[in-house]
């Protein structure tokens, strides 16, 4: 990300001027690279040179020639674009994706090049910069656009229906769990002001690493002994022997559940799609940050320490 925040830094302070570049292939086709839009110099304010480099940022784009659209710098401007948005509110950047697609319509083939680029990486599972809410414009534009067929629809909108759930600033859907001493409860019965939830498998070498990560982690103990938050982790797979033998092997405090009837993941009322799937919730069980790596959620947890 600290490549990504260098840049965005010089584009905001430093004028931007658009380049030609002449690159001829064996049919001698000269085309444009993408250059990002000028900022007008009488905007010197950086909040507003931000706003308009947002706002405009795909602007020269439909003017590429169409044999670009696989060249790498496309997809270095959009991981840029995708760490601009990150700097707003959800809806705000939800808004300015919506416009820029909508502006780039006649250009059918850009458009699905930036909704295919936000699939791999704001919908992927495994990406680094996942981010549903911002997948969420792409994936209807994708709908509107009429280029997918009966099967790609029906696929977008599982998608969608995945992104939408349990979004930040909703209330997390409730289940019902065992728990290690024999008890049933649910979730929004486990009382916390704030709550982790892990969704995890304990044969999963990349839980064992990140939550290793999370035990050892001091601002997570300090919390913990403040009685400021909980962590409730729920094993999903259905196999009960499994979670018989790791039960007890997590932290002290740290609640271990047992999803007995796989209700989470068959209906599914989470997306499971990778593990740990790792949620912050407040004391109303609203979702404060959905499906995110400890690296996201420990800096916002350091802030509530007074």
């Amino acid at each position: 990300y600290t490549s990504c925040a260098i840049c965005i830094v010089i584009l905001l302070l430093t004028s931007i001027s658009c380049r030609e570049n002449k690159r001829t292939d064996r049919r001698s086709i000269t085309s444009k690279t993408f250059s990002l839009p000028d900022i007008p110099p009488i905007i010197s304010e950086a909040n507003e040179r931000k706003n308009y480099l947002t706002a405009h940022y795909w602007d020269n784009l439909a003017q590429c020639d169409t044999i670009l659209l696989q060249d790498e710098s496309i997809e270095q401007a959009f991981v840029h674009y995708i760490a601009l948005l990150e700097e707003y509110p959800t809806e705000i950047a939800q808004l300015h994706i919506t416009n820029s697609l909508q502006k780039m319509k006649a250009s059918s083939a850009w458009q699905k090049r930036l909704i295919d680029l936000a699939e791999h990486y704001l919908f992927d599972a495994g990406s680094p910069l996942m981010n549903e809410s911002l997948y969420i414009p792409f994936a209807e534009c994708a709908l509107a656009s009429g280029r997918l067929d009966t099967y790609q629809q029906d696929q977008m909108r599982y998608r969608l229906e995945i992104a939408h759930r349990n979004q930040p600033g909703s209330q997390a859907t409730d289940f019902q769990f065992l728990r290690a001493d024999g008890h049933k409860s649910s979730l929004h019965q486990t009382q916390a002001p704030q709550l982790l939830l892990v969704f995890y498998d304990p044969e999963c070498q990349n839980c064992q690493a990140i939550l290793e990560d999370l035990a050892s982690n001091s601002i997570l103990q300090r919390l913990q002994n403040q009685n400021r938050i909980k962590v409730l982790m729920i094993y999903t797979e259905g196999d009960e022997a499994i979670w018989q033998a790791h039960k007890n092997h997590h932290p002290k405090g740290w609640i271990s559940g047992f999803d007995q009837n796989e209700k989470i993941k068959q209906k599914p009322l989470y997306d499971l799609r990778a593990m740990p799937s790792i949620y912050l919730l407040d004391a109303d069980k609203k979702v404060i940050f959905k499906d995110v790596l400890p690296e996201k959620i420990i800096p916002y947890l350091e802030k509530t320490i007074p």
